[in-house]
């Protein structure tokens, strides 16, 4: 089974905490969640395989406040 950890910013600060993937998710579905998780926490997402090996790391996007040409 396949999990997502990141980190939140709680009361006292941040924490890092995971939450487990469906087992029935497709990869495509995984990275969905990574990304939607990273652009809500500010936080990168990683995805871990059931051997707690990282698959892949997700950057929350980034917004700029430049000014258009």
């Amino acid at each position: 089974m396949y999990e997502i950890k990141s980190i939140k910013d709680g009361t006292y600060g941040a924490y890092e905490y995971s939450t487990p993937v469906p087992a029935d998710y497709s990869f495509k579905q995984m990275l969905a969640m990574a990304r939607d998780i990273a652009n809500e926490n500010g936080y990168e997402a990683s995805i871990y395989d059931d051997e707690n090996e990282m698959v892949i790391t997700i950057s929350p996007k980034q917004y700029s406040m430049g000014v258009a040409a």
